[in-house]
């Protein structure tokens, strides 16, 4: 469940009786707060144009759940390993489903776009949300991907 909630408790009647209501709230269940969270839907790379990839998916922050949540991509091994390269797209496209799975936060949690790297060969990418509020920035996906000349 998600969103406005309401929550019953009821105690148990053992024997002859009835169970009873004893306490009744409404809770709202949505983003959770801390890390982000986040899905890479796809990575794939260009035969036509060498070195370019394409790269969806969605992220949000709980911290700042209708803000557009910074995604970083490394291309060849994983934040701050020698030789990566970096870049950053923003999870600010119309993603309904996400809104469904989290209401209240918004549609506006999508993200794709297209790198272009230098490196070739079978090469290791790695997807980051970037942390907002408390917590940290937390890997979405990774996938090794061959990159043609």
């Amino acid at each position: 469940k998600r969103g406005s909630v309401p929550v019953y408790i009821y105690a148990i009647n053992i024997g002859a009786g009835s169970n009873v209501l004893i306490g009744t709230k409404t809770v709202t269940i949505g983003a959770p707060p801390g890390n982000p969270i986040g899905h890479v839907d796809s990575v794939s790379a260009s035969t036509a144009t060498p070195g370019q990839l394409s790269i969806g998916g969605w992220a949000l922050d709980g911290d700042a759940a209708t803000q557009a949540t910074q995604v970083h991509v490394y291309v060849g091994g994983s934040a701050g390993a020698a030789g990566a390269q970096g870049f950053a797209l923003t999870a600010n496209q119309s993603r309904p489903d996400v809104n469904a799975a989290y209401p209240g936060v918004g549609n506006n949690h999508g993200f794709s776009g297209t790198v272009t790297t230098t490196k070739r060969g079978s090469v290791p990418v790695y997807i980051y949300a970037i942390n907002i509020g408390s917590g940290t920035n937390v890997l979405i996906g990774t996938k090794t991907i061959n990159i043609p000349n």
